[in-house]
Formats: C-alpha cells, sequence, structure tokens
C-alpha cells in the first residue's frame, strides 16, 4: 500500500534526524546563508565538466552525492553541518561554497539569498487575494519555474493551496503521463505535467485514478468520489471526474500559464459533440489494484490542430470579467469557476464542430 509505505518512511526519516549527530560546522561565512536549489535531476561528471569547473569541484573534496544535500530549504551552513554529521569530520564554509558555487557556475543549481525566496505565507496571502477560499474545491495547472524560488520547493506551494481551501476544500491536479509510460502504474507512473503536480501525487493523503494516460491526483472530502471508475467512465466524458468537478461547481487555477494548458475545456468539446475525441478509441496498459497488467480503452485524440484556438477562452473570460486575475508569488495567475469555462468553451465550437473533417488518431501498444 503506497500510503501506509510513504508514512513509513517519513516515520524513518524522522527518527533518523532525531537520532542523528549534533555536530555543528565549527565556523561561519559570509554568504552561508544562501539556499541551492538543484535545478538538474542528477549530478555533472568530470568528464563532461569544463576542466576549470572540474578542478573547483575537485578542490572542494566533497562527493558527487553532496549536491542531493540542496533540497530547496536547507542553507549552505545547514549543508556544511550534514556532511560534517556524514563524514564525522569537520567539513569547512569554504569546501561547501566553493562546491556549490562551482555547480552554480555549470548551471546544475541556484544560490539563492533568503530575502529572495518565496515563503508560505506569501503564498497564501496571494492566493486569497485571489479569491481562493475555505471549502472550494480547486483544480491546479501550473508553471512552478514562474512562480520563483520557493522556501522548502513545490511541497510549500501545496501546503499553502490546502491552507486555504481548509478540510472542507478538495485539491485536484493533472497527473497526466501523455504515453510516456508503456503501461501505467499509479503507484509509480511520474507524471509529465510538472515539477507540482508530480510533487503533489507522491503524498500519502493523495488518490490517483486509474487511467493509463490522462489520470487524475486529488485529496480532500471529495476525492473518492471525483476520480471513482475514472477507466470505465472514460477521459472527459459526461460521467467522467473532470465532469464531476466542473458540474460540482469546482474552480481552476492558472499558475504561470493560461487556458492553453486547461483540461475542463476538452469535457466541454465532447460535450457539444465533437467528433474527433474518442475517449474509448484506443488500447493502452494499466497496472490493476491487484498488480496484473491488464489492457484498457483510453484516449484517441484528435489528429490535427482545432480549427478555434483553446487560447481563445483567455480573451473572453477576462472581456466577461468571469475570472480572477493576480499573482501567485511571481507567477501571473487566473481563477475561474470552471462551468463558466465549460460554457464559454461550447460557445465557441457550436458553429464550428458539425462541419469539422477532424478526426480522431486511432493507436495501439
Amino acid at each position: 500500500d503506497r500510503s501506509t509505505l510513504l508514512t513509513h518512511l517519513a516515520d524513518c526519516e524522522s527518527q533518523v534526524q532525531k537520532a542523528g549527530p549534533k555536530k555543528q560546522a565549527a565556523r561561519k561565512k559570509p554568504g552561508m546563508g544562501r539556499i541551492p536549489y538543484r535545478i538538474a535531476p542528477l549530478s555533472p561528471t568530470p568528464e563532461n565538466t569544463p576542466p576549470p569547473i572540474a578542478q573547483k569541484i575537485r578542490s572542494s573534496k566533497l562527493p558527487a552525492w553532496a549536491l542531493f544535500w540542496a533540497n530547496s530549504h536547507r542553507t549552505l551552513h545547514d549543508i556544511a553541518n550534514a556532511l560534517s554529521a556524514e563524514h564525522n569530520k569537520e567539513i569547512t564554509p569554504e569546501q561547501v561554497t566553493t562546491y556549490f558555487e562551482a555547480h552554480e557556475q555549470l548551471g546544475y543549481a541556484r544560490l539563492i539569498a533568503p530575502e529572495d525566496r518565496i515563503t508560505k505565507t506569501r503564498l497564501i496571502k496571494d492566493l486569497k487575494a485571489l479569491g481562493l477560499q475555505n471549502g472550494m474545491d480547486v483544480m491546479v495547472h501550473s508553471a512552478l519555474s514562474k512562480v520563483g524560488y520557493i522556501a522548502g520547493g513545490p511541497s510549500t506551494l501545496i501546503d499553502a493551496l490546502l491552507s486555504v481551501i481548509g478540510k472542507r476544500g478538495t485539491l485536484m491536479m493533472p497527473s497526466f503521463n501523455h504515453r510516456s509510460a508503456r503501461v501505467y502504474n499509479p503507484a509509480v507512473t511520474p507524471t509529465t505535467n510538472g515539477a507540482l503536480p508530480d510533487a503533489f501525487w507522491r503524498r500519502p493523503d493523495v488518490v490517483r485514478s486509474l487511467q493509463p494516460t490522462h489520470a487524475l491526483a486529488a485529496t480532500g472530502p471529495k476525492a473518492e468520489a471525483l476520480l471513482h471508475n475514472h477507466l470505465q467512465t472514460g477521459l472527459w466524458t459526461a460521467e467522467s471526474p473532470l465532469a464531476r468537478f466542473i458540474h460540482g461547481g469546482g474552480y481552476i487555477l492558472s499558475v504561470g500559464v493560461d487556458h492553453n494548458s486547461s483540461t475542463a475545456y476538452h469535457v466541454a468539446e465532447i460535450s457539444v459533440p465533437c467528433g474527433c475525441i474518442d475517449p474509448f478509441g484506443t488500447t493502452d496498459r494499466v497496472v490493476m489494484p491487484d498488480g496484473t497488467v491488464q489492457k484498457v480503452q483510453g484516449l484517441a485524440f484528435r489528429n490535427s490542430t482545432c480549427p478555434v484556438p483553446p487560447g481563445k477562452l483567455n480573451e473572453t473570460l477576462n472581456r466577461r470579467k468571469l475570472q480572477q486575475k493576480g499573482k501567485v508569488g511571481n507567477a501571473p495567475t487566473t481563477l475561474v469557476k470552471a462551468l463558466d469555462l465549460w460554457k464559454v468553451r461550447r460557445q465557441h465550437l457550436k458553429n464550428a464542430c458539425p462541419t469539422c473533417p477532424i478526426k480522431p488518431r486511432y493507436e495501439t501498444k
């Protein structure tokens, strides 16, 4: 059980932190309050690193894996302490500074001053200013990099969202893989929707739906009911999770993106109906709850670009004053009732879909 495993691992981490050595780095140095943010998934290898930078990394005498002490909220001083405990000897501020400045020069990290970080307090204030309220059901689309450097990383924004909507609200995010997975496993398949959704579905209290290419993830009192039978109801149909969300009064929060990135408008397209989307037109594979791999019916999406661009939603919703505009951190953000977006998309398509020649692209796996 994924939730049980994650809870157990979190408990193990807590025990290690309590039991670990308390040794402190002996000396402080100006600039040690900076926080390194990793912006590459791996550490560099010497043979692929320009010689002057490789020499700088070697001179720090720190191993390649020291880079992974950077978790977006540890300062350089914190990392010096952690490395001192790990190696049971003093790791100096100079070593850590040299090491991370070299990685910043290489493009594997960024060193951020504490005052330049986006805090949870600021995120909560920004979300409330947009109109987010206690008890709301919210689906979030995001480009996390546009928010700025968040203290604590994506989890801080997730915590801020949950804090604002409270225990009565339900938070949902896309958890798609867009067929990057030959076999979709809801317990392990990463999402291709970005850092925020990928951090979100991994949380112990989050439910993830069983849909091979366009799964959803949610937490809150309505999560189970919203995501129920996603495989059977199909993608974007009138009985689908997104349709339940739309007609149940949910809101769409677009952080750093516009409605070209929204998904709810596809529910409107099928309801027109359009002839270019077949929710059950292809064969995909999923790992079922009992561990078996089964072939299932999945999405066949249009074989060409829609002649009515979804970006038109942005202009119409703004003109009709149907969405709130503001910022979350540094990211331009909008909040709109999902039903309003659904209605506008239907209006845009009512004359286009009946004569549109575009058809689904049928594929099998």
